[in-house]
């Protein structure tokens, strides 16, 4: 086995275990091209360590120079994966790096369009608070709030609302899906102000 492969492979094992120290060790000899280059299915350190919900193997790979936004298969960037899984505190990481929150995957299908679905609140609330477009249509033509409502994640909708998101269909969505007491919310709602 070639050196370069040892090395990556180290990279690859610390970041998915969230070995901190192991991670930063081979940190320090690794080249911008060994922190980025895709792995099987073109994932990076970084989705595996957002993927885990290691927020300081994270925090570390972005200190190293690791690219935000790649994107693996399907178009899944790694705070994608942090979302997909509920791991707030990556996506904060994330976000606080500068990765792209409205980046869409395959289908426009956001990082918040994910959370929301997922039923994932704290990745919303973090999503939301860093600007992301509550509005965004993915493919098919839906929005957050309708998967949300569609799904039954009612404090998902409501934080969704509390920062602007409408769709005029998320009420019929839910009831449509038997969430009879989030669809008359939808219909009677003006305005829903979260706690922060």
């Amino acid at each position: 086995m070639r050196l370069d492969d040892v090395l990556r492979r180290n990279l690859l094992t610390a970041a998915e275990r969230g070995d901190l120290s192991a991670l930063r060790y081979n940190l320090e000899t690794a080249s911008l091209d060994q922190i980025n280059r895709p792995y099987d299915f073109l994932v990076t350190l970084l989705h595996a360590a957002a993927h885990q919900g290691h927020a300081e193997c994270l925090r570390a790979l972005c200190v190293a120079g690791a690219a935000l936004d790649t994107k693996a298969d399907f178009g899944v960037t790694p705070i994608h994966d942090a979302a997909l899984q509920g791991h707030a505190d990556c996506v904060a990481t994330l976000c606080e790096a500068g990765a792209a929150i409205d980046i869409p995957a395959d289908q426009g299908m956001t990082p918040l369009y994910i959370a929301a679905t997922e039923g994932h609140s704290d990745c919303v609330r973090v999503l939301c608070e860093a600007g992301a477009r509550v509005n965004h249509v993915a493919g098919g033509g839906v929005t957050s709030l309708y998967d949300a409502a569609r799904q039954g994640h009612t404090f998902c909708v409501h934080l969704l609302s509390s920062y602007g998101a409408r769709d005029e269909r998320a009420a019929a969505g839910a009831a449509r899906h038997g969430h009879a007491d989030l669809a008359t919310w939808l219909r009677d709602a003006k305005a829903w102000t979260p706690l922060h």
